[in-house]
């Protein structure tokens, strides 16, 4: 996730540094202007990073855009605005943009165009200090997606309002837009108690109990969540197994010190032999005279 954000919050940097470095207010004043100086420089870094759009918000509301359309159209950027009846301004990533100097990053939404879910990163750009507009990129949360089918777990992310936006577990994915599941909306209200990485476990709808780690990257929450018989169970395991290996171990050490302990007495036995064997002839009770004892 970490990976995910700051490779497309470089990109938009990357792109908005190109296009002040190269090109004065002049050039960006106008949607004519910002069509014919940058719709190039637009479609090549959304095919370079495989973007649903690449755009740059004009201050009258307007953009201009290489995206799906403007592939079909067979140029390099179009604008879009008054005649499709769209402002930008009223959308959430241009309002986002423009309270900050950092790249805005929006909650993923459906986009109206494709029907995907999409996140877009917006920043304010400024030439000669003077505003030029948002450049903005939409991402496909499915690029996420695919990244996270990969990792070990139950693991899922989910926004502000406690809406999971990827996941290796599909199952937790909303079936339909702003569909909220009840026990990642109980995950998300116990994890504010808790540091990152502090682990927690939670009772779900169905009863059962799981054993759930979560962090936040951005506005989103992360956790990894699994059920605590199964998080329990390789415990148990090697409990099980330690007690088999002391319960044989020590075993083992009784008879072996039983051996040691029965060699090391070996002598005495010679001995006490050897001294019966004296006092009985010296008190008269065996004639013969008792031998050397030989340990």
């Amino acid at each position: 996730m970490y990976s995910f954000d700051n490779d497309n919050v470089n990109n938009l940097a990357s792109l908005v540094k190109h296009i002040t470095t190269n090109f004065d207010y002049d050039d960006l004043s106008s949607l004519e202007s910002l069509k014919r100086n940058i719709g190039v420089i637009l479609k090549s870094y959304r095919d370079a990073g495989n973007y649903l759009g690449v755009y740059i918000a004009h201050p009258t509301g307007e953009i201009v855009v290489n995206d799906a359309e403007a592939d079909a159209a067979n140029e390099d950027a179009v604008i879009y605005g008054k005649a499709q009846n769209y402002d930008a301004r009223t959308r959430d990533w241009y309002i986002g943009a423009t309270k900050s100097d950092k790249v805005y990053i929006t909650a993923p939404y459906i986009d109206v165009t494709t029907g995907l879910s999409t996140f877009t990163y917006a920043k304010s750009i400024y030439d000669e200090g003077k505003f030029v507009g948002v450049l903005a990129i939409d991402v496909l949360v499915n690029d996420l997606q695919e990244s996270f089918k990969h990792n070990p777990g139950r693991i899922f992310a989910f926004d502000k309002n406690a809406i999971v936006f990827v996941s290796n577990d599909e199952t937790l994915l909303p079936k339909k837009e702003g569909e909220v599941n009840p026990d990642i909306k109980t995950i998300s209200e116990l994890r504010k108690k808790y540091k990152d990485y502090e682990p927690f476990n939670y009772i779900r709808s169905d009863g059962s109990e799981r054993f759930v780690v979560c962090t936040s990257v951005s506005e989103y929450g992360i956790c990894i969540s699994e059920s605590v018989d199964e998080v329990e169970e390789p415990v148990e395991r090697i409990a099980y197994i330690q007690s088999v290996i002391v319960v044989f171990t020590s075993l083992a050490s009784i008879i072996l010190l039983y051996f040691i302990i029965s060699r090391m007495l070996t002598p005495l036995q010679f001995i006490q032999q050897g001294l019966l064997s004296f006092f009985k002839y010296i008190n008269y009770e065996s004639k013969q005279a008792p031998k050397p004892i030989a340990i």
